[in-house]
Protein backbone atom coordinates (compact mmCIF):
# COMPACT_ATOMS: atom_id res chain seq x y z
CA UNK A 1 0.00 0.00 0.00
CA UNK A 2 1.48 3.54 -1.09
CA UNK A 3 0.76 6.62 0.71
CA UNK A 4 0.71 5.13 4.28
CA UNK A 5 1.45 8.04 6.93
CA UNK A 6 2.24 7.58 10.62
CA UNK A 7 1.03 9.34 13.91
CA UNK A 8 2.25 8.93 17.20
CA UNK A 9 0.26 8.96 20.21
CA UNK A 10 1.28 12.49 22.37
CA UNK A 11 -0.06 11.18 25.74
CA UNK A 12 -3.48 13.24 25.54
CA UNK A 13 -4.83 11.70 22.51
CA UNK A 14 -5.71 7.54 23.35
CA UNK A 15 -8.60 7.85 21.09
CA UNK A 16 -6.04 7.47 18.57
CA UNK A 17 -6.27 3.68 18.93
CA UNK A 18 -10.06 3.70 18.79
CA UNK A 19 -10.96 1.49 15.11
CA UNK A 20 -8.07 -0.40 15.87
CA UNK A 21 -7.88 -2.29 19.42
CA UNK A 22 -11.92 -2.31 19.15
CA UNK A 23 -13.44 -2.15 15.59
CA UNK A 24 -16.61 -0.64 15.13
CA UNK A 25 -17.72 -3.94 12.84
CA UNK A 26 -16.94 -6.29 15.70
CA UNK A 27 -20.24 -7.61 16.83
CA UNK A 28 -22.27 -6.12 19.35
CA UNK A 29 -22.13 -8.54 21.95
CA UNK A 30 -18.10 -8.42 21.63
CA UNK A 31 -18.23 -4.34 21.35
CA UNK A 32 -20.43 -3.86 24.74
CA UNK A 33 -17.95 -6.61 26.52
CA UNK A 34 -14.62 -5.36 25.57
CA UNK A 35 -15.70 -1.57 25.41
CA UNK A 36 -15.12 -1.02 29.67
CA UNK A 37 -11.52 -2.95 28.87
CA UNK A 38 -10.66 -0.65 25.90
CA UNK A 39 -10.88 2.38 28.70
CA UNK A 40 -8.91 0.14 30.97
CA UNK A 41 -6.41 0.63 27.75
CA UNK A 42 -6.63 4.12 27.47
CA UNK A 43 -5.72 4.94 30.85
CA UNK A 44 -2.60 2.15 30.93
CA UNK A 45 -1.67 4.16 27.51
CA UNK A 46 -1.72 7.96 29.44
CA UNK A 47 -0.04 6.25 32.52
CA UNK A 48 3.00 4.98 30.20
CA UNK A 49 3.05 7.58 28.30
CA UNK A 50 5.33 9.33 30.67
CA UNK A 51 7.69 6.17 31.62
CA UNK A 52 8.97 5.83 27.92
CA UNK A 53 6.05 4.66 26.04
CA UNK A 54 5.92 5.06 22.17
CA UNK A 55 2.85 4.22 20.15
CA UNK A 56 2.07 4.94 16.60
CA UNK A 57 -0.64 4.12 13.91
CA UNK A 58 -0.99 3.73 10.47
CA UNK A 59 -3.07 5.78 8.75
CA UNK A 60 -4.14 5.20 5.09
CA UNK A 61 -4.47 7.77 2.31
CA UNK A 62 -7.62 8.68 3.76
CA UNK A 63 -7.03 8.83 6.94
CA UNK A 64 -8.28 5.43 7.31
CA UNK A 65 -6.70 3.35 10.57
CA UNK A 66 -4.56 0.30 9.51
CA UNK A 67 -2.17 -0.50 12.45
CA UNK A 68 -0.25 0.07 15.12
CA UNK A 69 2.83 -0.78 16.87
CA UNK A 70 3.69 0.26 20.63
CA UNK A 71 7.31 -0.19 22.52
CA UNK A 72 7.93 0.33 25.97
CA UNK A 73 11.20 -0.02 28.21
CA UNK A 74 11.60 -4.00 28.61
CA UNK A 75 10.88 -3.48 32.39
CA UNK A 76 7.64 -2.04 31.46
CA UNK A 77 7.06 -5.08 28.91
CA UNK A 78 3.13 -6.34 29.17
CA UNK A 79 5.09 -9.89 28.65
CA UNK A 80 6.30 -11.79 31.41
CA UNK A 81 10.47 -10.99 30.08
CA UNK A 82 13.29 -10.27 31.99
CA UNK A 83 15.94 -7.77 30.74
CA UNK A 84 17.38 -4.32 30.92
CA UNK A 85 19.08 -1.73 28.09
CA UNK A 86 16.41 -2.78 25.90
CA UNK A 87 13.43 -1.58 24.02
CA UNK A 88 10.22 -4.24 24.03
CA UNK A 89 7.93 -4.52 21.31
CA UNK A 90 4.69 -4.79 23.19
CA UNK A 91 2.33 -4.95 20.50
CA UNK A 92 2.17 -4.90 16.25
CA UNK A 93 -0.91 -5.19 14.83
CA UNK A 94 -2.65 -4.34 11.41
CA UNK A 95 -6.47 -4.91 10.70
CA UNK A 96 -6.63 -8.11 9.01
CA UNK A 97 -7.97 -6.28 5.67
CA UNK A 98 -4.59 -4.88 5.20
CA UNK A 99 -2.21 -7.79 5.78
CA UNK A 100 0.63 -8.12 3.34
CA UNK A 101 0.33 -4.79 2.06
CA UNK A 102 3.70 -3.16 4.02
CA UNK A 103 1.60 -1.70 6.83
CA UNK A 104 4.17 -3.54 9.34
CA UNK A 105 7.01 -2.81 7.71
CA UNK A 106 6.02 0.86 7.38
CA UNK A 107 5.58 0.90 11.20
CA UNK A 108 9.11 -0.78 11.97
CA UNK A 109 10.39 1.96 9.70
CA UNK A 110 8.91 4.70 11.26
CA UNK A 111 10.69 3.04 14.34
CA UNK A 112 14.02 3.27 12.52
CA UNK A 113 14.04 -0.89 12.85
CA UNK A 114 13.73 -2.07 9.19
CA UNK A 115 17.43 -2.75 8.14
CA UNK A 116 19.36 -0.68 5.86
CA UNK A 117 20.94 -3.38 3.56
CA UNK A 118 21.50 -5.78 6.90
CA UNK A 119 20.04 -6.29 10.31
CA UNK A 120 23.39 -4.32 11.48
CA UNK A 121 22.14 -1.32 9.94
CA UNK A 122 19.67 -0.80 12.08
CA UNK A 123 18.75 1.81 14.58
CA UNK A 124 17.13 1.78 17.81
CA UNK A 125 13.93 3.84 18.71
CA UNK A 126 14.30 5.52 22.12
CA UNK A 127 17.63 7.37 21.94
CA UNK A 128 20.67 6.08 23.31
CA UNK A 129 20.02 5.12 26.51
CA UNK A 130 18.90 1.31 25.13
CA UNK A 131 20.86 -1.12 23.33
CA UNK A 132 18.54 -3.32 21.71
CA UNK A 133 15.00 -4.46 20.73
CA UNK A 134 13.28 -7.29 22.15
CA UNK A 135 9.63 -9.27 21.07
CA UNK A 136 8.09 -11.86 21.91
CA UNK A 137 6.13 -14.40 19.17
CA UNK A 138 4.70 -16.88 18.51
CA UNK A 139 5.03 -19.90 15.98
CA UNK A 140 1.90 -22.11 14.21
CA UNK A 141 -0.18 -20.45 17.74
CA UNK A 142 -4.10 -18.84 16.31
CA UNK A 143 -4.79 -16.46 19.00
CA UNK A 144 -8.86 -17.22 19.51
CA UNK A 145 -8.79 -20.39 16.95
CA UNK A 146 -8.39 -17.58 13.58
CA UNK A 147 -5.55 -15.34 13.32
CA UNK A 148 -2.15 -15.45 13.89
CA UNK A 149 -0.48 -12.91 16.63
CA UNK A 150 3.23 -11.45 16.38
CA UNK A 151 4.26 -14.13 14.10
CA UNK A 152 8.26 -14.44 15.13
CA UNK A 153 8.83 -15.18 11.13
CA UNK A 154 8.04 -11.89 10.64
CA UNK A 155 10.73 -10.32 12.95
CA UNK A 156 13.09 -12.74 11.45
CA UNK A 157 13.44 -11.02 8.37
CA UNK A 158 14.47 -7.52 10.01
CA UNK A 159 17.79 -9.51 11.97
CA UNK A 160 15.88 -10.40 15.43
CA UNK A 161 17.59 -13.74 16.55
CA UNK A 162 16.02 -15.98 18.99
CA UNK A 163 16.89 -16.06 22.58
CA UNK A 164 14.63 -18.20 24.43
CA UNK A 165 11.85 -20.48 23.82
CA UNK A 166 8.59 -21.68 25.97
CA UNK A 167 6.75 -23.91 23.44
CA UNK A 168 5.09 -21.57 21.02
CA UNK A 169 5.99 -18.43 23.00
CA UNK A 170 9.73 -17.88 21.25
CA UNK A 171 11.78 -14.28 22.52
CA UNK A 172 13.21 -12.33 19.62
CA UNK A 173 16.20 -10.00 20.30
CA UNK A 174 17.58 -6.91 18.15
CA UNK A 175 21.41 -6.70 19.43
CA UNK A 176 22.53 -3.25 18.84
CA UNK A 177 24.68 -1.82 20.96
CA UNK A 178 25.64 -4.52 23.46
CA UNK A 179 22.54 -4.92 25.63
CA UNK A 180 22.17 -7.46 28.02
CA UNK A 181 20.68 -10.71 26.88
CA UNK A 182 16.70 -10.74 27.80
CA UNK A 183 14.85 -13.72 28.96
CA UNK A 184 11.47 -14.99 29.39
CA UNK A 185 9.74 -15.71 33.20
CA UNK A 186 8.82 -19.85 32.86
CA UNK A 187 5.01 -20.59 34.17
CA UNK A 188 5.49 -21.71 37.95
CA UNK A 189 3.29 -24.37 39.77
CA UNK A 190 2.19 -23.03 42.76
CA UNK A 191 1.04 -26.20 44.92
CA UNK A 192 -0.81 -23.22 47.73
CA UNK A 193 -3.71 -22.82 45.04
CA UNK A 194 -6.41 -24.40 46.46
CA UNK A 195 -10.19 -23.48 47.45
CA UNK A 196 -11.23 -23.40 51.07
CA UNK A 197 -14.12 -25.22 49.68
CA UNK A 198 -12.48 -28.14 48.48
CA UNK A 199 -13.29 -27.14 44.79
CA UNK A 200 -10.91 -27.09 41.70
CA UNK A 201 -9.38 -23.78 41.30
CA UNK A 202 -9.13 -21.59 38.13
CA UNK A 203 -7.05 -18.88 37.88
CA UNK A 204 -7.35 -16.23 34.55
CA UNK A 205 -4.40 -13.59 34.25
CA UNK A 206 -4.55 -10.69 32.23
CA UNK A 207 -3.45 -7.12 32.25
CA UNK A 208 -4.67 -3.78 30.69
CA UNK A 209 -2.69 -3.63 27.79
CA UNK A 210 -4.62 -5.69 25.20
CA UNK A 211 -8.86 -5.37 25.18
CA UNK A 212 -8.81 -8.67 23.87
CA UNK A 213 -8.61 -10.10 27.88
CA UNK A 214 -12.07 -8.96 28.32
CA UNK A 215 -13.37 -11.30 25.61
CA UNK A 216 -11.61 -13.92 27.42
CA UNK A 217 -12.83 -13.30 30.64
CA UNK A 218 -16.04 -13.21 28.84
CA UNK A 219 -15.99 -16.35 27.26
CA UNK A 220 -14.46 -17.94 30.45
CA UNK A 221 -17.25 -16.97 32.79
CA UNK A 222 -20.10 -17.99 30.17
CA UNK A 223 -18.65 -21.89 29.37
CA UNK A 224 -17.14 -22.72 33.05
CA UNK A 225 -20.35 -22.17 34.33
CA UNK A 226 -21.00 -25.85 33.61
CA UNK A 227 -18.26 -26.92 35.76
CA UNK A 228 -17.55 -27.25 39.36
CA UNK A 229 -14.85 -25.06 40.03
CA UNK A 230 -13.86 -21.76 41.64
CA UNK A 231 -12.95 -18.82 39.11
CA UNK A 232 -10.44 -16.27 40.09
CA UNK A 233 -9.64 -13.26 38.11
CA UNK A 234 -5.68 -11.75 38.42
CA UNK A 235 -4.59 -8.39 36.97
CA UNK A 236 -1.07 -8.54 36.21
CA UNK A 237 -0.39 -4.85 35.61
CA UNK A 238 1.08 -5.66 39.44
CA UNK A 239 4.55 -6.86 38.41
CA UNK A 240 4.87 -8.48 41.23
CA UNK A 241 1.83 -10.87 39.98
CA UNK A 242 3.40 -11.58 36.75
CA UNK A 243 6.95 -12.58 38.78
CA UNK A 244 4.83 -14.27 41.28
CA UNK A 245 3.27 -16.77 38.26
CA UNK A 246 5.92 -16.51 35.51
CA UNK A 247 3.28 -15.23 33.05
CA UNK A 248 1.49 -12.32 32.59
CA UNK A 249 -1.94 -13.26 30.17
CA UNK A 250 -3.03 -17.16 30.41
CA UNK A 251 -4.73 -19.54 32.45
CA UNK A 252 -4.10 -21.79 35.40
CA UNK A 253 -5.80 -24.52 37.24
CA UNK A 254 -5.48 -25.96 41.07
CA UNK A 255 -1.53 -24.13 40.50
CA UNK A 256 -0.36 -25.31 37.29
CA UNK A 257 -0.20 -23.51 33.91
CA UNK A 258 -2.72 -24.40 31.10
CA UNK A 259 -2.34 -21.76 28.54
CA UNK A 260 0.32 -18.94 28.77
CA UNK A 261 -1.92 -16.63 26.31
CA UNK A 262 -5.09 -15.12 25.79
CA UNK A 263 -7.60 -17.97 24.56
CA UNK A 264 -11.60 -18.01 24.23
CA UNK A 265 -13.39 -19.45 26.98
CA UNK A 266 -14.95 -22.15 24.28
CA UNK A 267 -10.81 -23.09 24.65
CA UNK A 268 -10.51 -23.07 27.85
CA UNK A 269 -13.44 -24.65 28.91
CA UNK A 270 -12.40 -27.82 26.56
CA UNK A 271 -8.84 -27.74 28.25
CA UNK A 272 -10.50 -27.82 31.96
CA UNK A 273 -13.01 -30.62 30.97
CA UNK A 274 -9.83 -32.38 29.92
CA UNK A 275 -7.98 -31.85 33.07
CA UNK A 276 -11.12 -32.80 35.14
CA UNK A 277 -11.36 -35.59 33.31
CA UNK A 278 -7.72 -37.28 34.13
CA UNK A 279 -8.20 -36.45 38.02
Amino acid sequence: MTHIRIQEFRGDNPDLIDGLCLHPDDPEEMLEVMTPYMEARKRWLRETAGKGLRLAVALGPEGQKLGLMECVPIELAAEAVRGENSLFINCLWVLPAYWKKGVATALMNHFNLVPEGNPTGSRLPGGPGAGGVTVLCYEGDRWFGYFSYMPARFFKKFGFEEVDRDGSRVLLHLDLRGASRPSLLRPKTRPDACSSLGRHVVEVLYNSQCPWAGWMIHGIKRYLGQFDVELRFLNTDDRAVAEQYGMTRGVYMDGRPLIARLAPGREVARIVKRHLGDQ
